[in-house]
């Protein structure tokens, strides 16, 4: 069995890599496939429909049985990458749009918007997981108010702890005064226009304190109160209405993308009963709810994973974690 890093959207480099495939000698022929000619195989999964709908006529009249479908392989060579197989779909799906060339989605595709997020999104967690001084006790004591990051990281796993830190050490966490952040660096190293667009984008949205007032699963969003700065905003999120989690309370930086909105956790969520308590929290932290304030106090939102914890072992009937 074989498999070739073909992801161009131009066919002609995947036929021409089945086509040098075929000329390497065979070893043996299987038994119940002499009929089919010397070189060419007794079965070809293909994974990519364009590329199915080109060869198989052709290859089926020489004997060789086409299917089309996830290949076998296919998350082996992706593990070999260090990329999931979503990401080499949405590598793919963005040389198709010409992203990469400063073509910029038109703002109802959604589709293409989300995957120049999604890569986005990998771009910043790598360059997070590259950069050692985002991993220390100083960077730990910034966000969560204790050293303790690798507890939160564990302890709140389900909650993807370790994820919304990455985020706020990409987009917020300056290692020493007036050094770059992640993102700052990323831009002047050079994004595509839409993974540019995208960033600033974030960076230009602070997280605030979130309630889901709405959830309308036949429109497919869902409706958002900001409970530091008033107002509520609405997000086209289909999964997110099927949800229907009316009254949960989250950290989030909400920012535009294309013609819709995007909303990204950014902290523990909690039920609409804490709403206050979350509130509270905050204002004891001396974060000043406003556009400005929230800005500066972005790494404040990452305390609130200790009086998470608290109000867990609370509500468990367990001494606190928080204080050990």
């Amino acid at each position: 069995a074989q498999v070739a890093p073909v992801l161009q959207e131009d066919p002609d480099a995947a036929v021409s890599a089945v086509a040098a495939a075929f000329r390497k000698a065979t070893v043996r022929v299987p038994a119940g496939t002499e009929d089919v000619p010397r070189g060419l195989p007794a079965r070809m999964v293909f994974a990519d429909r364009e590329l199915y709908d080109a060869m198989s006529a052709a290859l089926t009249a020489q004997g060789v049985r086409c299917e089309f479908g996830p290949s076998p392989l296919i998350d082996e060579f992706a593990e070999v990458l260090g990329m999931s197989v979503e990401d080499l779909i949405v590598d793919k799906q963005l040389a198709a749009m010409k992203v990469d060339e400063g073509v910029l989605p038109a703002d109802d595709d959604m589709q293409t918007w989300f995957a120049v997020e999604r890569r986005l999104e990998r771009r910043l967690a790598e360059a997070v997981r590259k950069d050692a001084s985002l991993w220390t006790a100083q960077a730990y004591r910034e966000y969560f108010g204790t050293d303790r990051g690798e507890h939160y990281f564990e302890r709140f796993k389900h909650l993807s702890a370790e994820t919304l830190y990455s985020r706020w050490a990409a987009l917020d966490y300056r290692p020493a005064k007036g050094a770059a952040t992640v993102a700052e660096r990323l831009l002047e190293e050079g994004l595509s226009a839409a993974e540019a667009a995208m960033l600033r984008a974030r960076l230009d949205h602070a997280v605030s304190l979130y309630r889901v007032v709405r959830c309308d699963r036949d429109a497919g969003i869902v409706e958002y109160e900001d409970l530091l700065l008033g107002g509520t905003i609405t997000v086209d999120d289909p999964e997110g209405a099927e949800a229907d989690m009316v009254g949960a309370t989250l950290p989030a930086r909400i920012f535009p993308a294309g013609g819709s909105r995007i909303a990204e956790p950014a902290g523990p969520p909690v039920e609409e009963t804490f709403a206050l308590a979350m509130v509270s929290a905050l204002q004891e932290l001396d974060l000043e709810f406003t556009p400005a304030g929230l800005r500066r106090g972005a790494h404040l939102f990452g305390r609130l994973w200790p009086a998470y914890e608290t109000l867990m072992d609370i509500m468990m009937g367990q001494p606190s974690a928080a204080d050990a």
